[in-house]
């Protein structure tokens, strides 16, 4: 499963809403209207599902985060995981 629907199903759970109602466009403060404590909690969600630190990095690079942004920060912290794996086994 790609990372944006896995990411889709994550906010639905946590949220309580319908997966229908998130897009790559879907701003995470403006569409959803979470405070930071939803933002924490959902954060936290986030990084169990895929094995990243996500929190520290959206609040100093992503000014107003979108689903999309979110996933494809995830996907870039994912490929660095896996290529500093690779070379600690090179």
């Amino acid at each position: 499963m790609a990372t944006f629907e896995v990411l889709r199903s994550v906010i639905a759970k946590e949220m309580k809403i319908s997966e229908g109602m998130i897009t790559p466009g879907t701003d995470l403060y403006g569409d959803l209207n979470l405070d930071s404590l939803d933002f924490h909690r959902l954060a936290m969600a986030i990084e169990d599902a895929f094995g990243v630190d996500l929190i520290e990095k959206i609040e100093e690079s992503v000014r107003f985060p979108t689903v999309g942004r979110i996933a494809e920060m995830i996907d870039s912290m994912i490929s660095m995981q896996e290529g500093v794996l690779a070379l600690a086994t090179a």
